[in-house]
């Protein structure tokens, strides 16, 4: 856990840790929100925006489940079949699983959860795909 989430954080009289409000962050795609960070997990709220994706990457420690809160998450694969998620529906990704996230279009923006390991936050290998301009 980095130096300003631990000053942020407290812990209450009865155990429970209280986190703080952390800053959204703006991607290409849309935003991620880390909802709670401690020693031993993170949660994060993302949005996708509509017609827009990840890179296509993997975690070699990170073990992730995936949470659709609003709108339809197609998470893809190399080499398996995709996985579209409704809301209230998770998915867990195991480490070392090559995958994305992107929309369907007919379905506008999507709101997600993010639940992994902590400690694995630089923990992503992404791959770049060449694609031919015209």
């Amino acid at each position: 856990m980095n130096d300003k989430c631990e000053q942020q954080m407290r812990m209450l009289d009865n155990g429970i840790v209280l986190g703080p409000q952390f800053e959204k962050i703006d991607k290409r795609w849309g935003w991620e929100q880390t909802l709670v960070e401690t020693e031993h997990y993170s949660v994060k709220h993302l949005l996708m925006r509509a017609d827009q994706s990840c890179s296509l990457h993997w975690h070699d420690r990170k073990h992730e489940t995936v949470t659709c809160l609003s709108g339809v998450l197609v998470i893809e694969f190399e080499n398996h079949p995709s996985v579209t998620l409704m809301p209230g529906y998770s998915l867990a990704i195991p480490a070392g699983r090559m995958h994305a996230h992107r929309m369907i279009a007919a379905s506008g923006d999507c709101r997600y959860l993010e639940s992994s390991a902590a400690g694995c936050r630089d923990d992503a290998t992404r791959v770049t795909i060449n694609t031919p301009t015209t």
